[in-house]
C-alpha cells in the first residue's frame, strides 16, 4: 500500500471529523452524480484512518475508474451508502450504521412517476445497503455493520468479497447478499437479528466458522432462480406458497448484473457452489439452511443447524452433499430418510421437496480440504459512474 494506482504515493487523512449536511436521495447506483461525504476520484489512492465520517448522502464512494480507498478504524454514519466501493479497496475495523429503504417524499414533490422513473433508470434508488462492492477483490474485515435501514453488505457486478470478523447486525434488510456474478468467502462472522435473511447467496462461495442466528427469515438462502427474493418485506407469515418468494432484491442484483454485459455463459453466474463449512445457524424465523433453483451445497465439517423455525434444512430443486460432522436438532447425521416417521425426532427439521432434490452424503473428509480461500474471484466488470 506504499504506492497509488499510477505509481503516486496514496493520500492520507487521519483523525478528522467529516461532514456533509445535505443530499438528494438518490445516489450513485441510480445514475446520479455521487452523494458522498468522501469521493475518491478517477486513478486516486485513498487512506482514510480514525475517521468520524457523516453524511446526509453517501459515507465514501470510489467507484470512478482505477480509483482505491482503505478505511481503517473509522465511524461512517449516513443516510445513503456508508461504503461504496470497487476492486482493491478495503473496509477495516470500523463501525457502520447506514442506509435508507425509503426515498425521500420531500426530495420528489413536483414531479411525475415518468420523470422519477427516468431520473432512476435502474428502479432501486431508495434501495441501498451499507457496504456495496461494485467489481473487483474488496476486503470487509473487523467491522460491526449494525443498525442500518437496508441490507448490510451487498456484492454485484463481479465483486469478490473477503468478508472477515466481523458483527452484521440488526440491519432492516438481508445481512449479506450476493449477486449472481459474484462470489465471497465469509469466515468467522456473525449475522444475527437481521430482519429479513441472514446471507443470501445467488454467486459462489465459503462460508465458514460463522454463527448465523436470529434473522427474521431464511439464515443462509442460497438460490439459483432467476426470479425475485423480498429480502426486505419476507417473513415466514407473509410467504405465499402458491407462488415464488423471491420478489425484490436478486431483481437488482441479477438486473444490474445483465446491465453491465456479464458474461451470460459465466459459470458464475448459472452454476451456485456454495461450501458451508463449520458454521452454527440456529433460530432464524423460517429455514436454517435453505437451498432452493438448481443450487448446490456442499455441508461439511460440522455444521449445526438447529432450533429454526420452519426446518433447519430445506431443499427445494437443489442439490445438498453432507459429512458425518453435520448436526441437526442436536442429533448427528448418519442418513437422510423421506419418511419423517423414521425418526420422530426430525419430524419438521429437513424438507426436501421434488423429484429435482437430492441430499447425499459425501466421503468422510472429502471436502474438508476447500478453504475459505479457494473460491476464485471473476472477472471484473467495471461499473462506472458519472464524477460530475
Amino acid at each position: 500500500e506504499n504506492q497509488g494506482q499510477h505509481g503516486a504515493s496514496p493520500s492520507l487523512v487521519t483523525n478528522i471529523t467529516l461532514f456533509r449536511q445535505s443530499a438528494t436521495s438518490r445516489g450513485t447506483l441510480s445514475g446520479d452524480t455521487h452523494q458522498a461525504c468522501v469521493y475518491v476520484s478517477k486513478g486516486t489512492t485513498l487512506r482514510l484512518d480514525s475517521c468520524d465520517i457523516i453524511s446526509a448522502g453517501e459515507g465514501v464512494a470510489a467507484t470512478s475508474t482505477d480509483c482505491v480507498v482503505h478505511v481503517h478504524a473509522s465511524n461512517i454514519h449516513s443516510v445513503l451508502s456508508s461504503f461504496l466501493s470497487g476492486a482493491g479497496s478495503s473496509l477495516t475495523a470500523c463501525r457502520i450504521t447506514a442506509a435508507t429503504s425509503v426515498v425521500d417524499e420531500s426530495s420528489s414533490e413536483g414531479s411525475s412517476e415518468d420523470e422519477l422513473d427516468a431520473m432512476n433508470p435502474s428502479g432501486f434508488a431508495h434501495l441501498f445497503a451499507a457496504v456495496t462492492a461494485l467489481s473487483g477483490e474488496v476486503r470487509i474485515v473487523n467491522n460491526r455493520i449494525v443498525n442500518g435501514f437496508a441490507h448490510g453488505v451487498v456484492l454485484f457486478n463481479s465483486a469478490h468479497g473477503q468478508i472477515h470478523d466481523n458483527l452484521i447486525a440488526n440491519n432492516i434488510g438481508a445481512g449479506i447478499s450476493v449477486g449472481a456474478s459474484s462470489t465471497a468467502n465469509i469466515t468467522n462472522t456473525i449475522v444475527a437479528n437481521n430482519a429479513s435473511v441472514g446471507i443470501a447467496m445467488c454467486g459462489r462461495g465459503v462460508i465458514s466458522h460463522s454463527d448465523i442466528q436470529g434473522n427474521m427469515f431464511n439464515g443462509i438462502d442460497v438460490s439459483q432462480r432467476y426470479t425475485t427474493r423480498d429480502y426486505f418485506n419476507a417473513h415466514e407469515d407473509e410467504i405465499d406458497e402458491d407462488r415464488d418468494v423471491e420478489e425484490e432484491f436478486s431483481a437488482f442484483l441479477l438486473g444490474v448484473d445483465e446491465q453491465y454485459d456479464v458474461d451470460s455463459t459465466s459459470p458464475v453466474k448459472h452454476d451456485s457452489d456454495v461450501t458451508i463449512s463449520a458454521c452454527v445457524v440456529h433460530d432464524n424465523a423460517n429455514d436454517g439452511v435453505c437451498v432452493t433453483g438448481g443450487a448446490k451445497v456442499n455441508l461439511v465439517n460440522g455444521c449445526e443447524l438447529f432450533a429454526n423455525a420452519a426446518s433447519d434444512l430445506a431443499v427445494d430443486r437443489g442439490r445438498v452433499r453432507w459429512d458425518r460432522g453435520l448436526s441437526i436438532a442436536g442429533r448427528r447425521v448418519d442418513r437422510f430418510t423421506n419418511d419423517d416417521n423414521d425418526d420422530e425426532n426430525r419430524v419438521n427439521t429437513v424438507r426436501v421437496l421434488g423429484s429435482q432434490s437430492s441430499v447425499t452424503p459425501t466421503l468422510f473428509g472429502v471436502l474438508r480440504s476447500r478453504s475459505a480461500t479457494s473460491i476464485v474471484p471473476p472477472s471484473v466488470q467495471r461499473f462506472a459512474v458519472s464524477s460530475a
